[in-house]
């Protein structure tokens, strides 16, 4: 069974796209105007080759409506399934950036990461409102 082995909400995932330098958790997003935007960085591992995978991540407003889908990401098989009779179990590491997110008002904003349809976690981070000269 896949298992989600690190998730981290981040500034940005430059960092993770260029494979060098240290990312700059979060652990709130301050908001000034009507969008903001959410990067995560997270690792699935343990998944068999023999089977098509996909992710699947889903954003939720503080009112638990899902309001950004990803849809399936297929999760590309680049190794073969089986060496020397045995079953290959592999991993990944995902940078997504959800940019313009409208801003659904101040609360606790949730992901949650799908493997081959089965949720395997949900993460919150507050977002709230900075007034302007805060």
């Amino acid at each position: 069974m896949a298992k989600l082995t690190n998730f981290v909400f981040c500034e940005n995932d430059e960092n993770f796209r260029s494979q060098s330098g240290v990312f700059s958790p979060l652990d709130i997003v301050e908001v000034n105007t009507d969008e903001f935007s959410l990067n995560i960085v997270f690792t699935v591992c343990d998944y068999s080759l023999l089977e098509d995978n996909t992710c699947r991540i889903i954003v939720k407003d503080p009112q638990n409506n899902d309001f950004f889908d990803t849809d399936f990401i297929h999760v590309p098989n680049d190794t073969p399934g089986s060496v020397d009779n045995k079953e290959v179990f592999m991993g990944f590491t995902l940078g997504v950036s959800f940019n313009n997110l409208p801003f659904k008002g101040s609360g606790f904003y949730s992901v949650e990461v799908l493997f081959n349809e089965e949720k395997l976690n949900t993460f919150h981070i507050p977002v709230t409102f900075l007034k302007e000269g805060e």
